[in-house]
């Protein structure tokens, strides 16, 4: 059932109603909201986000967000209690005028009848959704109507960016932001992805500050790979009642993400792994992401998740995941012979499990945890 929020929308809305004001004059230093991170590798930690956070995100937004005005009809299905909806979407209805329309739980059926009953010109979600919908093709006929597709919260690989705009005709657009750094800094919007991790142009440094280190905190030149680290009015100022975990993570005014990436010669942020998701094999690091890149690229594999798998001699080696592209029955050693024609050896998976379907969490990210114990 589809829940439609009591947002007014239409010219008779925006005729009975003040003109909404740029900014609210609440003192930009006091405590909006406290969030909590999803605690996928630990404990939730509880982000106090100010006014003044708020503001600085929505001019990051309005920066590069051109889409939508008080006709567009939204739709989403990731649970409001996460950044996605509660930081942007919800905000952006109410600025903009406009409708939002609620699904309870995310199902390709019930997102193409939104679709076609209501008109939906906007979609959100996060990549397992779009991999999902493109794979019903009576639903397609649906998804052509769609004005504009934004994508966040988990990597998004570049077979499915190529396919959605191949079926739909529009670009997938992808955002890279955290709830420290209250929701989006850098964003892809109208412009083709260059590769699977390309999230986007960094923006003007007056707004927020992206940059890479290493592990000595140094930052790096254009290209090289490192931690992303941002800076800026947009990120908390720490986390509730954690000194130790602030020094560490905030060390030089900068907020430490955890996540690997490089910045190009043309800005473009690119994405390439969790420092948490390494795994060690005999001491030689090795990035899920690569691995999972490459595994995508065989032309029977639908998609793949990569995790760590305990080993008595190297401590950990490579176990990989796999749905099968549609109308194949791929083997999982001609997978593996695969992958060592275009991996270096260690890199290579020494177990390929072949599933129907990821354990998927309460944000639709494919629940790597679970999958470990698998």
């Amino acid at each position: 059932m589809i829940n439609e929020l009591a947002f007014p929308s239409g010219e008779a809305a925006l005729a009975n109603v003040d003109p909404v004001p740029e900014m609210f004059d609440w003192p930009l230093d006091k405590t909006a909201y406290i969030y909590f991170t999803s605690g996928t590798t630990s404990l939730p930690k509880g982000v106090p986000l100010t006014y003044g956070n708020h503001q600085n995100f929505y001019k990051i937004a309005e920066k590069f967000w051109r889409p939508s005005d008080h006709t567009a009809k939204h739709i989403s299905f990731v649970p409001f209690s996460h950044g996605f909806g509660s930081i942007f979407l919800v905000p952006w209805t109410v600025r903009t005028l406009s409708e939002c329309f609620i699904l309870r739980g995310f199902h390709p059926l019930k997102v193409a009848e939104a679709i076609d009953t209501h008109g939906i010109t906007h979609i959100y979600g996060v990549p397992s959704h779009y991999q999902q919908l493109l794979k019903f093709k009576q639903y397609h006929h649906s998804l052509k109507q769609l004005q504009m597709a934004f994508c966040a919260a988990a990597k998004l690989d570049k077979e499915t960016i190529d396919e959605w705009q191949s079926v739909t005709g529009l670009y997938l657009h992808e955002g890279y932001g955290l709830i420290e750094t209250t929701g989006g800094i850098v964003w892809r919007v109208h412009q083709d992805s260059t590769c699977t991790g390309d999230v986007g142009v960094c923006t003007d440094s007056e707004l927020i500050e992206v940059g890479v280190m290493d592990a000595n905190s140094a930052l790096l030149e254009a290209g090289e790979e490192g931690e992303i680290v941002v800076r800026g009015k947009s990120v908390t100022s720490g986390y509730l009642k954690m000194a130790k975990e602030n020094a560490r993570v905030f060390a030089g005014g900068w907020f430490h993400t955890g996540d690997k990436g490089l910045i190009t010669k043309d800005r473009q942020l690119i994405m390439t792994g969790r420092i948490k998701d390494i795994i060690n094999i005999a001491g030689i690091k090795i990035s899920p992401f690569e691995v999972e890149n490459v595994l995508n690229s065989h032309p029977h594999v639908g998609t793949s998740a990569v995790v760590s798998s305990a080993d008595p001699l190297y401590g950990e080696v490579v176990k990989a995941f796999v749905i099968p592209a549609a109308d194949t029955t791929p083997e999982p050693r001609e997978i593996i012979r695969y992958c060592s024609q275009h991996l270096i050896n260690f890199q290579v998976p020494r177990h390929v499990v072949l599933m129907d379907s990821f354990p998927i969490d309460n944000m639709g990210k494919v629940d790597k945890k679970k999958l470990r114990t698998l």
